[in-house]
């Protein structure tokens, strides 16, 4: 399909889903959906909090004022916040609601009392939860990772430039070097499904971007880059580039490691799906930016080491258009490469992507497309299909990604929104 072919496709998607502009419409059909598995009214990820993002994205690519939307949204969001005042998580609670309130508050002109509420409560939150973390709940996702704990809180303070915020972030990256003593190990109590408790004996290491040790790492890669006289970080960088360096295995087309190891077998477990939230692509990412910002040759060259492996391309077969772990996620780490590097190979299988992305829309469909996901009640059926709204696992996110292209082939930069994933 030719690039203009392709761009006319997506903007007729983006015509066709109307509801997309009045959430009063998005809510009534999320109230009528029969298969939805994810649903958080206020919640980054899933809920209507996403739609900001979204309208500032649309703005830029279509050149529309969409101010009325936004500040109709921002109303309904002031309503329900303090229904999630002790929920400080990026993806569900108040760190996302700030992040997407700052992305629309044009370089901080707008909305700022409300972010001063919000930042004042999050800090409040992080604060207490440390006092009170004991020794072995620094390496326990649920405090550390990007989706539910602290890295994702961080990377919200990142964007806000008063010094109680990055007081903050300083006091979150303690708790990271702590869990960095302790191997990051995840014992088995701290895992999230009830067979991996029973599995994971001993614990594990997580090498994934959403759950596991490269969301703080990268959160320790973007302070260095704030703060590059800060040698003790700097020095905690290494130490975790070591950790990580240890458990890649060779393979013909380079380096990959295990989405995470026993500690008690001795080995590791490996990608079904190469995406967003488990995978390559987040290694290679979380050792990019390492290496860039310890202008370290042996760091960059492993992560190059990396690419061969996601070229290749040889994983489980996908079957979601989302982003997480699906189509939508693996074209915008392509996106991004093709952006770094200006390789034409980056942005062909960022196309090819697309494309499956493209052939699985139907405007029937409740959001026009379903999160594909594999069948874990033994009903028989191999797949589930969900109708799926918000960011993570939802049409947002797709639609983020598909405007993304449009922009990138038409010269522009890439969006400020992969903040939200760790990505920049």
């Amino acid at each position: 399909m030719r690039q203009s072919k392709r761009v006319e496709k997506i903007k007729d998607i983006l015509t066709e889903q109307t509801y997309l502009f009045d959430y009063q419409e998005i809510l009534k059909k999320v109230s009528q959906a029969k298969q939805t598995d994810f649903w958080n009214l206020l919640s980054l990820s899933s809920g209507i909090t996403s739609l900001l993002i979204f309208y500032q994205e649309y703005e830029n690519l279509e050149g529309v004022n969409l101010k009325q939307q936004k500040q109709s949204l921002i109303g309904l969001i002031s309503h329900y916040i303090n229904q999630i005042a002790e929920k400080s998580s990026l993806f569900d609670g108040l760190a996302g609601v700030g992040f997407a309130i700052n992305y629309i508050s044009n370089n901080g002109k707008y909305y700022q009392k409300l972010l001063e509420q919000i930042d004042n409560r999050l800090r409040q939150n992080i604060e207490r939860n440390l006092v009170n973390y004991k020794n072995e709940e620094y390496a326990n996702p649920m405090n550390y990772d990007v989706v539910s704990g602290n890295a994702g809180v961080a990377r919200y303070l990142m964007e806000r430039e008063s010094s109680e915020d990055w007081r903050i972030v300083e006091m979150i990256l303690e708790t990271f070097y702590k869990a960095l003593e302790q191997g990051w190990r995840v014992q088995s109590k701290y895992q999230f499904l009830e067979s991996e408790k029973q599995y994971y004996l001993e614990g594990n290491i997580n090498f994934g971007l959403a759950h596991g040790i490269l969301g703080p790492a990268t959160i320790m890669a973007l302070y260095q880059r704030r703060e590059p006289q800060n040698t003790r970080n700097a020095e905690k960088l290494q130490e975790t580039y070591r950790l990580i360096k240890r458990y890649a295995q060779v393979r013909d087309e380079g380096l990959r490691w295990p989405i995470r190891y026993d500690l008690f077998r001795k080995e590791g477990s490996f990608i079904l799906r190469n995406g967003w939230c488990y995978g390559e692509n987040g290694i290679y990412n979380t050792l990019f930016l390492m290496g860039k910002v310890l202008s370290n040759q042996e760091i960059c060259e492993t992560a190059q080491k990396v690419i061969p492996s996601i070229i290749k391309d040889d994983y489980e077969k996908m079957e979601s258009p989302t982003f997480c772990h699906g189509f939508a996620g693996k074209a915008n780490f392509f996106l991004l490469q093709y952006q770094r590097t200006k390789e034409s190979i980056f942005l062909v299988k960022a196309e090819e992507e697309i494309d499956k992305i493209l052939i699985v829309y139907n405007s029937e469909n409740m959001f026009g497309f379903k999160d594909i996901e594999d069948n874990i009640d033994n009903t028989g059926e191999r797949l589930t299909y969900w109708d799926n709204f918000g960011l993570l696992s939802g049409t947002v996110g797709v639609l983020l990604v598909l405007m993304e292209y449009c922009n990138i082939v038409n010269a522009g930069k890439i969006a400020e929104w992969n903040k939200i994933f760790l990505l920049t």
